[in-house]
């Protein structure tokens, strides 16, 4: 089976487990993001992923995420990709997971800027 992150036009298929994944990683490292709703929005993606998204089926981002909502995971989704490109986020027993997973998180983001219209220059002090 798999999950899917999905848009208007766009669909993002990955494994259970990297959907899954993907998601308590965004959820993880969505404090990070300077942002006055950013607590409300990890609240409700926490409701969510315990009410819906844990049997890792998918997400459309079109209709259940605002623009700013969009806004605000596109920046974590960058973060995500970030993180597990400086092994600070995810198992480090092995590393043949890593790249794949990093690409993944890139996508998402890319997908959410091109949803909300706003895309994003990645750097330390954006975010």
């Amino acid at each position: 089976m798999a999950g899917s992150f999905s848009t208007q036009d766009q669909h993002f298929f990955v494994s259970n487990k990297r959907f899954c994944a993907l998601l308590e990683w965004a959820i993880e490292a969505a404090p990070r993001i300077n942002d006055k709703k950013g607590k409300d929005y990890i609240l409700k993606m926490q409701q969510n992923y315990q009410d819906i998204y844990s049997p890792c089926t998918d997400i459309d981002l079109s209709s259940e995420l605002n623009k700013d909502e969009q806004v605000f995971w596109a920046k974590v989704f960058q973060v995500v990709g970030h993180q597990l490109f400086n092994r600070t986020l995810g198992s480090t027993e092995s590393e043949n997971w890593r790249p794949g997973a990093i690409a993944d998180a890139v996508s998402v983001s890319r997908m959410l800027q091109k949803l909300s219209r706003e895309y994003l220059d990645y750097n330390e002090t954006n975010f």
